[in-house]
């Protein structure tokens, strides 16, 4: 399960002031620029303020009080995707057994897939949905019945 959580970066003191709103009150936290980075790498590091989606996990790590959640199926996540860097600053990207091959922004491969700033090569497993948002085509599924079936 995911949560937003609010964040707001102090300039001067390396600080970040973090607040959770849930069914009670909010809950607020001060933990340290590098602690919060680590957390969530994915953030950008010019980031002053913003909203993040939290798991439970690293709710805690951040000090929070959060009732654990069921951690998600591994099923869902059924392809990966390597990345490397290409021309003119933009990723290559291959997804794994298959030959599809296809050049994307990085933002953007980012953006979808949730990968670091700091990453410019690896592999991520991601769910059909996130390949198909990348570029990927996948061959359509078949049904029980046929479309063109007649009713008797």
């Amino acid at each position: 399960m995911k949560t937003i959580l609010t964040y707001v970066r102090s300039g001067t003191k390396g600080r970040v002031s973090l607040t959770l709103e849930g069914a009670g009150a909010p809950q607020r936290a001060l933990v340290s620029w590098s602690t919060f980075i680590v957390t969530f790498p994915y953030v950008s590091l010019r980031s002053m303020t913003g909203e993040i989606p939290a798991t439970s996990a690293q709710l805690r790590q951040l000090g929070f009080d959060v009732a654990d959640a069921a951690p998600i199926a591994f099923e869902a996540y059924t392809e990966q995707v390597a990345y490397s860097p290409g021309p003119h600053g933009n990723l290559v990207v291959s997804l794994l057994e298959t030959n599809q091959e296809l050049i994307i922004n990085p933002r953007a491969f980012r953006r979808i897939t949730g990968v670091s700033d700091r990453a410019y090569m690896g592999s991520v497993s991601v769910t059909r949905e996130q390949a198909a948002a990348i570029g990927f085509i996948f061959p359509p599924v078949e049904t029980e019945e046929p479309i063109h079936a007649v009713a008797i």
